[in-house]
């Protein structure tokens, strides 16, 4: 009964997903089939949330299934951050071919990534502060003992830093391990490897153009394609939306009954 249960719960997730692929076929505007993904979403999450229980093995079966999709497109989001962040940043110095301000505009880039980032500490911290969310109302499973153990190694590595080792650590000293994600500063390692290519490239230019010329058109042949993958994994933001509300109801719903 149980295994008929989640195959019912996945045929009608398929299902869901079939009518959004009508929608893409039909020229139906990006925009309402994002928000008919969610829409469709919150109102299976819903019903699933008042046919089982939070704690429903049928639903945690059936979420293993739904995050082949959700889970699936929140990964490709994060495959395709360091490639576009690498390629942008150095097709955007090599095109100023010595005709502008170099350092002020990578000034511009790392000011912009660190104010992004403080935005982003900034809304976590009110959003946590304003709903007094917990650590206790976090159900404690495997992946959450594992993702705790993760931070609490990662304050350990922070505590006692001083402002000038904290910023020793942007430097990629293993541009290839940032790549990676391995550190908490790899994001800004990668920005700052990337500018060191885009002014290398700058320099070339006065001492060996045909090589520079070379590299421009590779570059520009990745960023393009690049672009094309960015291009391909935005399209599935309906069905990944559609996937993940569902359960976003359920942890919602587990974090209230702990509390």
């Amino acid at each position: 009964m149980e295994t008929f249960q989640v195959i019912l719960n996945v045929v009608v997730m398929l299902a869901l997903i079939g009518l959004l692929l009508w929608m893409q076929k039909k020229h139906i505007s990006f925009t309402k089939r994002v928000f008919t993904g969610l829409g469709l979403g919150l109102v299976f999450g819903v019903i699933l949330q008042a046919i089982y229980t939070s704690s429903s093995d049928v639903l945690s079966k059936s979420s293993d299934w739904f995050n082949l999709v959700g889970r699936g497109y929140v990964g490709l989001l994060q495959m395709v951050v360091i490639p576009l962040i690498m390629v942008s940043i150095i097709s955007a110095i090599m095109k100023l071919k010595g005709k502008q301000n170099l350092g002020k505009m990578t000034a511009i880039i790392i000011a912009t990534l660190l104010i992004t980032t403080a935005i982003a500490a900034t809304v976590s911290i009110v959003t946590s502060l304003s709903f007094d969310l917990k650590a206790i109302q976090i159900e404690s499973g495997q992946k959450e003992q594992e993702r705790g153990a993760k931070l609490e190694e990662k304050v350990g590595d922070v505590a006692g830093k001083t402002i000038p080792q904290y910023v020793l650590d942007f430097i990629p000293t293993n541009p290839f391990a940032d790549m990676a994600g391995t550190r908490s500063t790899s994001t800004m390692a990668v920005v700052i490897f990337s500018a060191f290519i885009g002014v290398a490239v700058l320099g070339l230019d006065r001492k060996k153009p045909e090589q520079a010329e070379t590299f421009r058109k590779i570059v520009e042949a990745v960023y393009a394609v690049v672009m094309r993958i960015v291009t391909l994994v935005l399209r599935l933001t309906p069905y990944g939306i559609l996937a993940l509300s569902p359960m976003w109801w359920r942890r919602r719903i587990r974090r209230r009954s702990l509390s």
